[in-house]
């Protein structure tokens, strides 16, 4: 069974927290979902405390794509920590990821819905109907790679 996964990185309590979804590319079927949230302390012991956890994960499921969704932020509030917390996490998890296939992109919305020809503002449709609740953004990642 091959495998693609999708992930979204968010910032919770100011420490990287990691939702990754699994699904089988032939089928499109969930497969399974896992999450990891790094621990208070300096960031760059959370980044990797995320990248460690991630290649963990991603040697045992051996996937043949795998997409981080970029998460954007509000200009308003300007490029605080906790963004840039985040976005080092995506590009550590980038490393991870390309250690274990050579399929990986990061997208943000706007590409994940013109990888799956749909708008961005319905391209979260395809994630729900996998799943529901927290699992939404990195499932609907998830169906995209399939398709990469």
């Amino acid at each position: 069974m091959a495998h693609a996964v999708g992930i979204a990185i968010r910032t919770t309590k100011g420490c990287p927290h990691l939702r990754a979804t699994v699904v089988d590319v032939s089928t499109g079927q969930l497969v399974s979902t896992f999450e990891f949230q790094a621990s208070e302390g300096e960031v760059a012991d959370q980044v990797h405390q995320i990248a460690q956890d991630l290649a963990s994960e991603l040697t045992a499921l051996d996937p043949i794509a795998v997409l981080i969704r970029e998460v954007g932020f509000a200009r308003k509030a300007g490029m605080t920590a906790a963004v840039k917390t985040r976005i080092r996490a995506e590009g550590a998890c980038v490393g991870v990821a390309r250690a274990v296939t050579s399929k990986v992109a990061v997208m943000e919305t706007n590409g994940i819905a013109h990888l799956l020809g749909v708008s961005g503002s319905t391209v979260d449709n395809a994630g729900t109907a996998l799943t529901s609740g927290k699992w939404v953004e990195s499932a609907t990642a998830a169906v995209a790679a399939a398709r990469m």
